[in-house]
């Protein structure tokens, strides 16, 4: 199974069990998580005046490495064309059968060939 960020909504819920008392593994079974997660969501979110959820999904969103999804951008994806580009243009191969087929090969791959003795 994926992991998945614990979401508003769950923290809210487990606010409302964990103020009705229930336990840490009854929590992780409503919400179908494993009861370490839970547990490890009390340690790093509860502080002075108990577990708040707010603050709890607040500092969630903050440590998430990747807080959204990722988009590629027509820059981001110009940038990567060139890139690929640079580092097709050149090919080098030994003078074996493929000499006689450089301009094939070249027009296949799009990519200057040089030959070269090994």
């Amino acid at each position: 199974m994926a992991y998945q960020r614990v979401t508003a909504e769950e923290h809210t819920l487990i606010y409302r069990w964990r103020q009705e008392c229930r336990g840490t593994r009854e929590i992780a079974r409503r919400l179908e998580r494993a009861a370490s997660s839970i547990g490890l969501e009390f340690v790093r979110n509860m502080g002075m005046r108990g577990y708040r959820p707010k603050q709890a999904h607040e500092k969630a969103q903050a440590q998430a490495k990747r807080p959204g999804p990722r988009r590629f951008t027509d820059q981001v994806e110009a940038d990567a064309e060139a890139r690929h580009k640079e580092a097709r243009r050149s090919l080098t191969l030994d003078n074996g059968k493929e000499f006689a087929r450089h301009e094939e090969i070249a027009m296949n791959t799009h990519m200057d060939v040089f030959f070269d003795r090994l």
